[in-house]
């Protein structure tokens, strides 16, 4: 261990030296580290300056100590900070575990805390989730627009803004449009009404941004055979809901990490390699399936192209050009499954996304 010197005192043949061990802080330890998944999106459309967008979803605050999603949010603020110059920062939606939680002390003390820490960095957009809008009430409805005082942070509430020369528009559908179960395919119809219902504007000449909690609320083969005009207007699609699926966990990350020194050619590896990342989710009573529930999906009104899977290391290019009538669809992991078991779903996760022009 270093030794520091301590004069103890003089004497003729000089000053007599003593040595006092020093007390060692314990190595900081990363409990959590941030996955980043990078996108870059190329269009022909015309920019202000490139952009550099961050997706922030599902960060699920609970309510008790234990469970309370705060060191997977605190990994994610360390985290973005070394992401350099940020624009905004896209929320969409699930802050909390449920509506209920905007009454709890606790929960929220976390929560603006996290909602602070981003909005230092960068202006930050807020839409909500399923979880956010369950059992609301005048109460609760309250305190999530108090969210609004926070300097920097907006809420886009099937609202739409002008920002940096995009137009973002924010699109949060009743509660019934997640409970697939209950209500079945009518929950897609729910979703087309209140679309329409908000009578969004937009502009062909411009970059259109949408922040949605729910990626199947617009991106589902229902809402494209009755909600044409979002293909053609939109140019990027933003959500969180599905955390890499309910079936492939965020667990078998930590599979892959062993399963990633083996043989490349053993079949084991080359299935993980094909399903780890994509994730399924499926609901029984509808037969809807997502077959991949993380990624950017290139859509149009005829199909789904080619699922572009993210890198952690150099941002993966995705092109569109306004002469198409298509739109990317990009989901997020999220900060925390759900606040049950924090620990055990896996690392915090977000999409880092840059909007460029497109290469000539």
């Amino acid at each position: 261990r270093p030794e520091e010197p301590c004069v103890a005192g003089s004497s003729p043949a000089g000053t007599t030296i003593f040595y006092r061990r020093q007390k060692q802080k314990p190595p900081k330890r990363i409990i959590m580290r941030l996955v980043i998944d990078k996108f870059e999106i190329l269009t022909d459309k015309k920019l202000e300056r490139p952009l550099h967008v961050v997706l922030i979803s599902d960060t699920h605050a609970g309510d008790s100590p234990i469970f309370s999603g705060k060191l997977n949010m605190n990994s994610t603020l360390k985290g973005l900070k070394k992401l350099g110059d940020i624009d905004c920062f896209a929320c969409c939606g699930d802050f909390v575990n449920n509506a209920k939680s905007w009454l709890n002390p606790y929960t929220m003390k976390n929560f603006t805390h996290f909602l602070s820490g981003l909005a230092e960095i960068a202006p930050v957009f807020l839409v909500r989730g399923n979880h956010d809008t369950y059992m609301s009430s005048e109460r609760t409805e309250k305190k999530y627009r108090e969210l609004e005082k926070i300097k920097n942070v907006t809420l886009l509430e099937n609202r739409q803004i002008e920002f940096l020369g995009i137009n973002i528009t924010g699109f949060s559908p009743r509660h019934e449009t997640y409970d697939l179960i209950k209500q079945g395919r009518k929950s897609h119809v729910v979703a087309v009404e209140d679309f329409r219902a908000a009578n969004f504007k937009f502009d062909k000449t411009k970059f259109n941004l949408v922040l949605t909690h729910s990626p199947h609320s617009l991106a589902n083969k229902t809402a494209m055979g009755t909600l044409p005009e979002v293909f053609e207007k939109c140019d990027v699609i933003l959500s969180g809901h599905l955390h890499n699926g309910l079936i492939w966990s965020r667990n078998f990350e930590k599979i892959w990490k062993r399963v990633n020194r083996s043989d490349p050619t053993s079949k084991i590896k080359k299935f993980i390699i094909k399903n780890i990342d994509a994730g399924i989710w499926f609901t029984p009573k509808t037969g809807f399936m997502v077959s991949h529930c993380r990624g950017a999906k290139k859509v149009s009104e005829e199909r789904i192209g080619r699922v572009v899977m993210p890198s952690s290391r150099d941002f993966e290019k995705v092109t569109i050009s306004k002469d198409e009538r298509k739109f990317v669809q990009i989901t997020g992991k999220g900060i925390n499954k759900y606040p049950i078991f924090p620990l055990i779903e896996g690392r915090p996760s977000v999409v880092e996304l840059k909007i460029s022009p497109k290469e000539v």
